[in-house]
C-alpha cells in the first residue's frame, strides 16, 4: 500500500515524539509509573482490550468517560458526551433513540434492521445488532469508553469504525443509596435512585435502578389547529436490577436484567427539500425559516418496549480463564413520522416492528509461559432476527393538476412493506502476546467470521410496481487480522503501533420498493484497514497528559446508497444501498489534561482528519446515468474538532465545595447526505455549555446548575434527500437548562450510628 508523504509526516508525529521522550528518559528508570496522588492527574482504567488495565498503559486509542465525568458532561445519555476528538455522537433525527455516529470519518446514519451499523454500540459485553435503541440512557453507569479505528478481535461484532462501550455500575455488596432529581426547561423531570444491598453477605448482592424521564418538548408545532402543541416530547420509564453472585474467590457470575418503556412524541423536521426537486416544483420547497420552529400535521410517535437478560460469568481456573457473555434482547417498537414536515400528507409513515437478538461469547484466557507469552482464544455465536410491517399514507392529489376543489385528502392512498430477516453470525477469533522484555510487547491475533442471513420483502403495492415477494439468502465470510507492538520507554511515557482490520458484512436492501435483484440486493461486505501509531504520556509530576495519535486507513467497497431504475412505470427510480467507492482517511488526534494549579483542571481535545474518496461512480440524482463523484465529502467527516473543559473547584468558606464547568466545542463543517445536499451540510460551529455544582462539606448531596447551547445556536443534527423528491432535516436541542439534586449513599448503615 503506497502512502503518501503527507500520511508519512502524520503517523511521524507519534515516532519523534516518542523519539523524544527516549532521549529524555533516563536508562534506569523506567519502572511502572506509580499510582496517582491526590493533586495529580488520576489514572483511568480501561477495558477496552476486554481486560482491566491502565488507559496510559493501554495500546489503543480510547477515551474514557468515569463515573465523574458522566456527572461533569450532565450526560442524561449518549449523545451528550463531548470531548473525544475526531468522534461525533448524535441522534438519527427522524428516530430519536436511533444512533448517527461517526468516528475517524466513518459514520451510519441509517435505521432500517437490514443494515449492519458500522460503529457498535456494546452494553454490559452485549453487542447491540441494531442502529435503531443503540442511543442508551446513561443512568446508574459506571463507565463509557469511545474506542476509535477498526475493531475486529476483541469486540462480539466486527465493526469498521469504532465502538462506544457502556458498562452499568456493579453492586457495591453494602447498603447503599444513590439517586438525583432533574428539573428544566420546556417541563423536563428526570428522576433517578439507584439501591444496593446484600443478599448474603459477601457471598450474593445485588442493586435496582430506576429512571423517569419527561418533558413537553423543544420544539413549537405551528401547524393547524388541532396539531400544534410541542414536537419532540420525551416520556419514558426504565428499571435495571442486577444480582451478582461470588460462591468461591475464583469464580463470580453476574445477571442484569433491563427494561424500557418509551412513549415519547414523534422527531421534530424541517422542510428542506432543494430547489427542482418534486416537492419544490409543486410549491412544497424549503421554507427557511428557523430549525427550532416545525409545522407538521401528523401526531408523530416513538413508542418503544425493550427487555435485556444478561448473564456475565468468570471461572479463574489457575492458570486460564474462563469467561462466559449470554444475551438476549427484545425489542417492540412503533414510530410514527411525518417526513414531509409539511401541514398535509404528503409523507407520512408508521413503523410498527419487533425485534429480538441472542448472542454467546466464550472466551479463555492465560499465559502460555507466564508473565512473556499471553494468549487469548474465543467464539462468538449471533443470532438475530426482525419483522417491520410500514405503511405509508401519500397523498398525489396534492402533485396533480386539475384535482377537485377542496381535494388535498381527497386522493390520498396508503402502500404498504413487509420485510422480516434472519441473520446468524459465527466469530472465531484469537491474540497472542509476547513480552519480549518487561517493556516491550509484540502482538498479532485475527477474527474469522461467517454470516448468514435470509431476508424476505413483501414491496408496496402495485400502484408503485412493488407487487410480488421476494425471498434471499447469502452468506459472507471474513479474515481480520491485527498485529503490533508496544513499548514502555519511561514509566510516564508509552509508546505503540498497530495495523487493525475491520469488517461490515453485506445485506439486502430493507426498503426494497421492488422485487428485482437490482432492488433487494444482496451487497457485500464493507472493509477497512488501519495503521495507527501513539504516544501516551505524563509530564511534570502528573501534571500535565499529552496522548497524541496518527493514524491511516483505506475503505474498501463501502455501503453507499446509489439510485437504480426499477423499470416500473409509475415508480422509475429508487434509492439502494451498493458497494459504490473506496476511501482514504488520515489524521492525528491529540488529547490532554492539564493541572496548572490545585484548582484549575483543564481538558483539550484536538482532531484533524483528512478523509476523501478514492473513486465513487454510480446515480445519485436520478437521471440514469452513473456520474464520478469522488470529489464528494464522505458523512459526518468535519476536517477539524477542538474541545476544551476547565474545572475550577474552590471551597466556600466552611459550608461548602464548589466546581465551576465551562466547555467550548468547535466542529468544522461538514454534510450529513451523501450527495452533500446544501441544505443538509452543518456548517462549522461553535457550542458553549457550562455548569456550576456545589457540595455541601462532609454531606452526601450536591447541587448543580447547568447550561447546554448557550448561545442558542441552530444546527443541524442530520438531514435526508430522498432520491430527489424531497428532502428534511432535523434540528439539535436548542439551549436547554436546569437543575439537578444528587446524592450518594455508599454506606446507609452509617446514617443510623
Amino acid at each position: 500500500m503506497a502512502i503518501g508523504s503527507e500520511v508519512v509526516r502524520a503517523l511521524a508525529i507519534g515516532l519523534c515524539v516518542s523519539a523524544l521522550a527516549v532521549g529524555s528518559a533516563r536508562a534506569e528508570d523506567t519502572d511502572p509509573k506509580p499510582e496517582s496522588k491526590p493533586d495529580e492527574i488520576e489514572e483511568n482504567t480501561v477495558r477496552a482490550r476486554k481486560v482491566e488495565e491502565p488507559q496510559q498503559s493501554t495500546p489503543v486509542a480510547v477515551t474514557p468517560f468515569d463515573e465523574a465525568a458522566l456527572e461533569r458532561e450532565v450526560a442524561y445519555d449518549l449523545e451528550d458526551l463531548q470531548g473525544t476528538p475526531n468522534v461525533l455522537l448524535n441522534s438519527v433525527g427522524a428516530f430519536p433513540n436511533a444512533t448517527a455516529f461517526s468516528i475517524r470519518g466513518g459514520s451510519f446514519q441509517d435505521i432500517e434492521s437490514s443494515f449492519e451499523p458500522a460503529i457498535g454500540v456494546v452494553q454490559d459485553g452485549i453487542y447491540i445488532g441494531r442502529n435503531a435503541t443503540s442511543l442508551l440512557n446513561l443512568y446508574d453507569t459506571e463507565s463509557v469508553e469511545v474506542v476509535r479505528g477498526p475493531q475486529g478481535v476483541h469486540f462480539g461484532r466486527n465493526t469498521t469504525s469504532g465502538m462506544v462501550v457502556v458498562r452499568s455500575r456493579r453492586p457495591s455488596g453494602e447498603f447503599g443509596s444513590r439517586g438525583q432529581i432533574s428539573f428544566g426547561d420546556r417541563g423536563f423531570r428526570d428522576y433517578r435512585l439507584a439501591l444496593d444491598f446484600p443478599v448474603v453477605p459477601e457471598k450474593v448482592a445485588a442493586n435496582v435502578a430506576i429512571l423517569q424521564q419527561q418533558s413537553s418538548g423543544h420544539f413549537p408545532n405551528s401547524a393547524p389547529p388541532g396539531h400544534g402543541g410541542r414536537l419532540g416530547s420525551i416520556e419514558l420509564w426504565a428499571m435495571r436490577g442486577m444480582l451478582q453472585f461470588t460462591p468461591t474467590d475464583s469464580f463470580d457470575l453476574t445477571v442484569i436484567w433491563d427494561n424500557l418503556k418509551d412513549r415519547s412524541g414523534g422527531a421534530p423536521l424541517s422542510n428542506a427539500s432543494p430547489t427542482g426537486s418534486l416537492f419544490d416544483l409543486f410549491g412544497f420547497g424549503a421554507d427557511g425559516g428557523s430549525l427550532f420552529s416545525v409545522s407538521q400535521e401528523m401526531h408523530e410517535r416513538n413508542h418503544t418496549d425493550l427487555s435485556d437478560l444478561i448473564f456475565d460469568a468468570s471461572w479463574d481456573v489457575g492458570p486460564v480463564t474462563l469467561t462466559s457473555i449470554t444475551g438476549w434482547r427484545s425489542v417492540d417498537e412503533d414510530i410514527w413520522t411525518d417526513f414531509d414536515a409539511e401541514p398535509l400528507v404528503l409523507f407520512e409513515t408508521k413503523r410498527p416492528q419487533g425485534s429480538g437478538q441472542f448472542s454467546e461469547e466464550l472466551r479463555l484466557s492465560g499465559d502460555v509461559i507466564e508473565d512473556v507469552l499471553g494468549f487469548t482464544l474465543g467464539w462468538f455465536y449471533y443470532d438475530a432476527h426482525y419483522s417491520l410491517f410500514q405503511s405509508t399514507d401519500l397523498d398525489v392529489c396534492v402533485f396533480v393538476p386539475g384535482c377537485p376543489s377542496g381535494a388535498p385528502g381527497a386522493a390520498s392512498f396508503q402502500t404498504v412493506t413487509q420485510a422480516h430477516q434472519s441473520m446468524y453470525s459465527n466469530g472465531y477469533f484469537g491474540q497472542l502476546i509476547w513480552s519480549v522484555t518487561p517493556k516491550l510487547n509484540l502482538y498479532a491475533g485475527g477474527r474469522w467470521t461467517i454470516d448468514d442471513k435470509q431476508f424476505d420483502i413483501s414491496p408496496p403495492d402495485p400502484v408503485l410496481g412493488g407487487a410480488g415477494h421476494a425471498v434471499e439468502d447469502d452468506r459472507w465470510h471474513k479474515f481480520t487480522p491485527k498485529i503490533g507492538m508496544d513499548f514502555q520507554v519511561a514509566p510516564d511515557v508509552f509508546t505503540y503501533m498497530q495495523y487493525s482490520t475491520g469488517f461490515r458484512s453485506g445485506g439486502f436492501n430493507g426498503r426494497a420498493g421492488t422485487i428485482s435483484p437490482a432492488s433487494v440486493g444482496p451487497y457485500d461486505p464493507e472493509t477497512r484497514g488501519s495503521l495507527e501509531t501513539g504516544v501516551k504520556s505524563d509530564w511534570l509530576d502528573n501534571r500535565l497528559r499529552i496522548n497524541l495519535t496518527g493514524f491511516y486507513d483505506r475503505f474498501r467497497d463501502m455501503q453507499l446508497p446509489v439510485v437504480v431504475p426499477t423499470g416500473v412505470v409509475t415508480s422509475p427510480q429508487e434509492t439502494v444501498t451498493r458497494n459504490a467507492a473506496s476511501a482514504q482517511l488520515w489524521g492525528l488526534e491529540l488529547e490532554t489534561i492539564a493541572k496548572p494549579i490545585d484548582p484549575l483542571t483543564i481538558w483539550a481535545d484536538a482532531g484533524y482528519l483528512n478523509a476523501k474518496y478514492l473513486d465513487f461512480s454510480g446515480d445519485l440524482d436520478g437521471d440514469g446515468i452513473a456520474t464520478d463523484n469522488s470529489d464528494l465529502a464522505l458523512i459526518r467527516a468535519p476536517r477539524y474538532y477542538g474541545h476544551i473543559e476547565a474545572v475550577y473547584q474552590f471551597q466556600l468558606g466552611d459550608v461548602a465545595e464548589v466546581d465551576v464547568d465551562a466547555q467550548w466545542t468547535y466542529i468544522a463543517h461538514y454534510s450529513t447526505t451523501v450527495v452533500n445536499a446544501s441544505l443538509a451540510n452543518v456548517p462549522a460551529t461553535s457550542l458553549y455549555d457550562g455548569s456550576v455544582t456545589f457540595r455541601p462539606l462532609d454531606s452526601a448531596w450536591r447541587f448543580t446548575v447547568y447550561g447546554k447551547n448557550l448561545l442558542d445556536r441552530e444546527v443541524i443534527g442530520g438531514g435526508l434527500d430522498v432520491a430527489g423528491l424531497f428532502a428534511f432535516n432535523a434540528p439539535i436541542p436548542p439551549r436547554t437548562y436546569g437543575v439537578q439534586v444528587g446524592w450518594q449513599y455508599d454506606d446507609l448503615g452509617d446514617l443510623l450510628k
